[in-house]
């Protein structure tokens, strides 16, 4: 095999893993946010509602915490959130 023809075809493969690995890129353009609702001790608190609300535009996500208090909430647009988290027997806070 020539040497010019070495090179085209090592060109040829570079280019077709080149291309793989821009073809594997994401195109999101959601998020997701995650966390632990705990109570002032730092205890868990299982099956809390906790909401994402948007501050420009008023969505609202919604999500409920685990057994252990950890939530996640996703699809979320790009913005600025706020999160708050109910539960029986406690106060809401942010």
């Amino acid at each position: 095999m020539s040497k010019s023809l070495r090179f085209s075809l090592a060109s040829l493969v570079m280019l077709a893993f080149c291309s793989l690995s821009v073809m594997a890129q994401s195109q999101a353009t959601t998020g997701q946010i995650s966390g632990v609702v705990s109570d002032s001790n730092g205890a868990a608190v299982a099956n809390a509602t906790v909401k994402a609300t948007n501050k420009d535009n008023g969505l609202v996500r919604e999500g409920t915490a685990s057994s252990d208090g950890i939530y996640t909430i996703v699809t979320l647009p790009p913005g600025k959130y706020t999160v708050t988290a109910q539960a029986s027997g406690f106060c809401e806070r942010a």
